[in-house]
């Protein structure tokens, strides 16, 4: 539960951080959702097949969601920050 509003909360603050910049945000906040759920899935299935206890399971599974989703978050920024240096202004209404 935590991870999926910790998710919410991360896509909301690129989106906004793409918004300022006058960038469509789109791609990567869907790179971001797409990994966490994935690395979530990958990790919860491999714990059931392997039998693990359920709490660890619960843990590892928001743990694996956490990291993964925090790391795509990080390269999204980065690379927000990479191109605000190129001009992308579409008129004089820009400041």
């Amino acid at each position: 539960m935590l991870d999926i509003v910790l998710m919410i909360l991360l896509s909301n603050r690129l989106w906004m951080a793409y918004r300022a910049k006058n960038r469509p945000a789109g791609g990567k906040v869907m790179k971001m959702l797409v990994f966490w759920l994935l690395a979530e899935v990958l990790i919860f299935y491999a714990c059931i097949y392997l039998e693990t206890n359920l709490m660890l399971t619960a843990v590892l599974t928001m743990a694996a969601g956490v990291t993964v989703g925090l790391s795509a978050y990080r390269q999204a920024i980065e690379a927000l920050k990479e191109d605000s240096g190129k001009d992308t202004s579409d008129g004089p209404h820009q400041i």
